[in-house]
């Protein structure tokens, strides 16, 4: 073999190439590149393959687990009852733990807000009142102006 000679071994579609001079290993080199990364698809479905085969054993072993279908008969029971008796989750923690359900904070209401409170606002420079429950009022964005925010704040009352 002449010492500027390079071989390459490459297997491609199941056939050995061997390359003596640099003409085909450039081409046998660019083939195995390609290879290579065909390979690594080949690894990657090799894994994932092998992943799910470890995963289907495992559910294997938790559907004979027989814990498990205890559990599982328990849960289908309960959802049962709770579906005849009208019941939630929250109802059946509530029967079961009274305390945390009055220590738990008490759900809004969804349309319903807060009613504002109503503020009364008198003005020490000329002795004028203003009672409103938000701050739209048009006396009171005068005021604002003229004199501050946080002073006309200060002549707050709440009601």
């Amino acid at each position: 073999m002449p010492t500027q000679a390079k071989c390459l071994l490459a297997i491609l579609h199941m056939q050995l190439y061997i390359c003596q001079d640099e003409t085909q290993t450039s081409t046998y080199t660019f083939i195995f590149l390609q290879e290579t990364k065909m390979s690594v698809k080949i690894n990657r479905f090799r894994n994932t393959k092998n992943a799910i085969l470890e995963l289907q054993q495992e559910l294997e072993a938790l559907a004979n687990d027989p814990d498990l279908k205890l559990e599982m008969e328990f849960e289908e029971k309960l959802r049962a009852l709770m579906s005849e008796y009208n019941k939630s989750l929250r109802d059946i923690n509530a029967i079961l733990n009274p305390e945390s359900a009055s220590t738990a904070a008490p759900k809004a209401s969804s349309g319903a807000r807060r009613e504002r409170r109503t503020k009364r606002y008198t003005n020490p420079h000329t002795g004028a009142v203003i009672e409103t429950k938000g701050g739209n009022h048009n006396g009171l964005k005068e005021w604002k102006q003229q004199w501050g925010n946080e002073t006309v704040e200060g002549w707050a009352v709440t009601l």
